[in-house]
């Protein structure tokens, strides 16, 4: 009930609170509005269009629920780093087992002999050619529950072919997409060349008419791994629909 009195305004917080008040249930109401019109909007779009709608969606989700102490979304986001932290070292790690397993000799984990080595994780040969690998290891499934359908592979800036000349060899990737919960996860293995040929330059589509053309590594489609933290998720699995 709103005061009726001037001293009972001042002891309610004044003018101020009730404006603040009335902004933050305006807001709320905005967000969602475009947080229902963006999930509709959402089964209908693809590729670039889905990357960019679910993270619009993220970010009204993570809005609408800001009401925990400012403490938890700093916690969040360390322990969010934390995660793909874990999953990035698994991947590489796996990513070695796995390029042996398919064939290639002479592995060699270059962050072994030069932590953080840019763009590369793994030099690598087969059938004569020699390859310069990064490594990348996301969760199948973004925060929303939909397909995380690229994974960036290089920055911008990065002149990767100049490493690729230094080694003599072909630049390439392994992507990994994991389903912590479940322990399983499916490997790729693929070459810069043939994501720019179909227009990317900086991600791997992940979506399952790029994947299957690429090299596959994982054996069934669908690999079970108990070493696979469940708590690697980022709760992308269970916000899937139905």
């Amino acid at each position: 009930m709103r005061p009726r009195t001037f001293s009972a305004l001042v002891r309610a917080g004044g003018p101020e609170r009730f404006v603040r008040e009335a902004s933050e249930r305006a807001a709320r109401l905005e967000r969602e509005h475009w947080l229902k019109t963006l999930e509709a909007e959402a089964l209908r779009q693809c590729g670039k269009e889905a990357e960019i709608c679910a993270t619009y969606l993220d970010g009204l989700r993570r809005k609408l629920n800001s009401t925990r102490a400012d403490v938890a979304p700093r916690e969040d986001r360390r322990g969010r780093v934390q995660r793909l932290h874990a999953l990035g070292v698994w991947g590489e790690h796996k990513a070695v087992a796995l390029l042996k397993r398919a064939g290639f000799s002479d592995v060699c984990e270059l962050n072994a002999q030069f932590p953080n080595h840019q763009f590369a994780d793994i030099l690598a040969e087969r059938d004569g050619k020699k390859y310069l690998i990064g490594v990348k290891t996301r969760n199948k499934y973004q925060a929303s529950g939909r397909l995380n359908p690229t994974y960036n592979i290089r920055k911008k800036e990065a002149d990767i072919q100049a490493l690729a000349d230094r080694h003599e060899a072909v630049l390439a990737w392994v992507a990994i997409s994991v389903v912590p919960e479940q322990q399983k996860f499916s490997a790729y293995f693929g070459t810069i060349d043939e994501i720019q040929s179909s227009g990317e330059r900086f991600s791997i589509p992940m979506t399952p008419e790029h994947t299957a053309r690429y090299d596959r590594l994982s054996c069934p489609l669908e690999e079970t791994d108990s070493s696979i933290e469940p708590d690697w998720t980022n709760g992308g699995n269970a916000n899937r629909p139905e």
